[in-house]
């Protein structure tokens, strides 16, 4: 055979082989997109109500199991050292000899998911360069083993100890973690509805949703997570009035709506008790035209304070 006929061959293996493994990758995609359009419909399927999404809650009066909650969701999502949304960074610097303590602390996690919501989604962001993590860590132990600090050998057997756990294969597939927070939050969860926007956005970077593939669940998933903050808005969380102010001011995922933005930051101030809430107020009312203020200030008229 000659040398032209063989390296024509070895193109087309090539090129067979390419094939089949992108139409594998697609199908595996195509088979996670339409996982996550079912669960959005046997969803809609089965609310018997009307969806009322983008329509403006009745404010009720805080309930004593209100306000404990904002004082329990401030304190868990605080940047003290001992929140629980610093529960795994502590992890990560913890002294350890091996990584047995890290997996058996992610694995309470997973076990416990409900409980450890915020820990979980945490530790995402870690699974998306543990590869490279790993060898950095694992270069450094090769080449430098008596000059690396303890605080190395620490973030070596946190990264090795998630790795063991496998949680970060389901990233991307039919057990991402968005289904978990989606199925928390339909089932009436606080936290996971105070938070499911924020998995949702992170989601659609790890390919679970795909906005231009399929808009309309995207849009039906993501309405959904804003009518859980609206309805929590309304019964008092103070976290909910102020992720609605920061989505109305256009920095997300929904278009800037100069209305709601000043009635939500209104909200989320009239609500401030456990922690400091950060938004415009009044100078909103300037940037608005002479419709938008009126309408504004007609919202917020009838709260009660």
């Amino acid at each position: 055979m000659s040398i032209m006929k063989k390296t024509l061959l070895l193109l087309l293996v090539i090129i067979v082989a390419g094939t089949i493994w992108f139409q594998k990758v697609n199908d595996k995609k195509t088979k996670q997109h339409a996982n996550i359009k079912q669960r959005v419909v046997s969803h809609n399927l089965g609310s018997s109500q009307d969806d009322p999404v983008l329509t403006e809650p009745v404010l009720k009066e805080a309930s004593n199991e209100i306000s404990l909650f904002n004082e329990r969701i401030a304190a868990s999502l605080s940047y003290e050292p001992g929140s629980e949304l610093m529960e795994v960074n502590n992890l990560i610097s913890k002294p350890r000899e091996n990584s047995d303590d890290v997996v058996a602390t992610l694995e309470n996690y997973f076990l416990n998911f409900s409980d450890y919501q915020i820990q979980i989604a945490e530790l995402i962001p870690y699974c998306l360069n543990l590869k490279q993590s790993l060898n950095k860590y694992t270069s450094s132990l090769t080449t430098e083993s008596d000059n690396l600090k303890e605080t190395s050998f620490n973030e070596f057997y946190f990264f090795d100890g998630l790795k063991k756990t496998r949680f970060c294969e389901n990233l991307g597939t039919e057990t991402d973690p968005l289904y978990i927070y989606l199925d928390l939050a339909r089932g009436g969860n606080r936290v996971a509805q105070l938070l499911l926007i924020d998995h949702l956005i992170n989601a659609i970077h790890r390919g679970v949703v795909n906005v231009k593939q399929d808009p309309m669940t995207y849009m039906e998933l993501r309405d959904e997570s804003v009518n859980y903050l609206k309805s929590l808005a309304a019964s008092g969380i103070t976290r909910a009035s102020e992720r609605l102010y920061r989505l109305y001011s256009g920095r997300d995922i929904l278009p800037k709506d100069p209305v709601l933005e000043y009635y939500y930051s209104y909200l989320s101030k009239m609500y401030e008790r456990f922690e400091v809430v950060h938004v415009k107020g009044d100078e909103l009312l300037d940037m608005m035209t002479e419709n938008q203020r009126a309408r504004a200030l007609k919202m917020i008229k009838n709260l009660k304070k």
